[in-house]
């Protein structure tokens, strides 16, 4: 429980994810069971880390592989862009 408060902490003053700072303490969740989804807030947190990040480093924090990472954010653009131009019609 002590390693979920260090880890908000960590989390705040050096602005990564909680996922990443739970990474340090070894306490982060592991892979993501195949039929498990990735919710529409993890997409836009995982949009946000490719400023900064890889795809593989990205994919670690989820439980991803490095490919299937680009295939789900680049999968979320397409479809927001296609959804706001119909919306825009």
């Amino acid at each position: 429980m002590k390693e979920n408060w260090y880890a908000l902490c960590i989390a705040i003053l050096k602005t990564v994810s909680v996922e990443q700072a739970l990474k340090y303490f070894g306490t982060a969740k592991t892979k993501r069971t195949h039929n498990s989804s990735i919710t529409q807030e993890d997409l836009l947190d995982m949009i946000e880390l490719k400023k900064t990040m890889s795809y593989r480093e990205i994919g670690e924090i989820y439980g991803l592989t490095d490919s299937a990472c680009h295939h789900r954010i680049s999968r979320f653009k397409k479809d927001r862009s296609s959804t706001m131009e119909t919306a825009a019609s």
